[in-house]
């Protein structure tokens, strides 16, 4: 079972967690061992996001590409870059100042599997939609997939 705390949280929120908490040691701590981890959540992008945009979304979007003629297009590492361009998403360069890096700034958006998992799931979701709308695609759920802890 997992507990989360959010910073974000109400006094009345926490109290209703720790209230949880206290009842699963309550009925638990003599009767079987387990083990209690404390840990930070992670917003980093997930394995299952990864796999599903490149083994999922872009290989559909390979394939709808190749099928309309579009044969520049030879992996999915190559839509990749195909999309961030349609979807008008860049990578913004870092530059050196003085011995210390600095990004520069520009006004698009950006996308990095360094940033958090709700980027990287609203950049799939444009993905997705832009395929089909613009090739017509019906590119199945990550959760038919079997990716689970997708977002």
């Amino acid at each position: 079972m997992d507990l989360f705390f959010y910073k974000t949280h109400t006094k009345l929120q926490n109290k209703k967690i720790l209230d949880t908490l206290r009842n699963i040691l309550k009925h638990n701590l003599y009767k079987k061992d387990f083990c209690l981890k404390i840990r930070d959540i992670k917003k980093d992008p997930t394995n299952p996001q990864k796999k599903y945009l490149f083994g999922i979304v872009y290989k559909h979007i390979l394939d709808g590409l190749i099928e309309l003629g579009n044969d520049d297009y030879k992996n999915t590492e190559d839509v990749h870059y195909f999309m961030k361009y349609q979807l008008k998403y860049y990578e913004i360069p870092e530059i050196k100042l003085k011995d210390k890096k600095k990004h520069a700034s520009f006004k698009f958006k950006t996308i990095s599997f360094k940033g958090n998992k709700k980027e990287v799931t609203l950049y799939i979701d444009e993905c997705i939609r832009w395929a089909s709308l613009n090739l017509g695609l019906d590119i199945p759920e990550p959760v038919n997939q079997g990716y689970k802890n997708y977002k």
